[in-house]
């Protein structure tokens, strides 16, 4: 009963990590359309950029840093988990 605990508790970990890794896709993708538009006005020779591009640049750039954080949480958490497993698979031949 315990291991079927154990396989769900890392089959929902491993979703958590598949989640964020597509939120930092997401995330990336989104900085480099508007990272995309920056370089475009520029090289139009618009000296000055439209604040609401430069905000909007701004936030996207926070979403990806909190994208990635969540990311190496999600990393940790299911690393811990099977070392945690591992290290009882150990106990459990060791004691048999």
């Amino acid at each position: 009963m315990a291991r079927e605990t154990d396989e769900d508790e890392l089959a929902a970990l491993r979703d958590r990590l598949h989640a964020a890794r597509c939120r930092v896709r997401t995330a990336y993708d989104r900085l480099d359309l508007l990272a995309d538009l920056v370089d475009i006005t520029t090289i139009a020779g618009r000296i000055g950029l439209r604040c609401d591009l430069i905000l909007a640049l701004d936030e996207a750039q926070c979403a990806t840093r909190a994208a990635e954080a969540d990311m190496k949480d999600a990393e940790y958490a299911l690393a811990v988990a099977m070392a945690a497993l591992t290290v009882e698979q150990r106990r459990g031949e060791s004691a048999a």
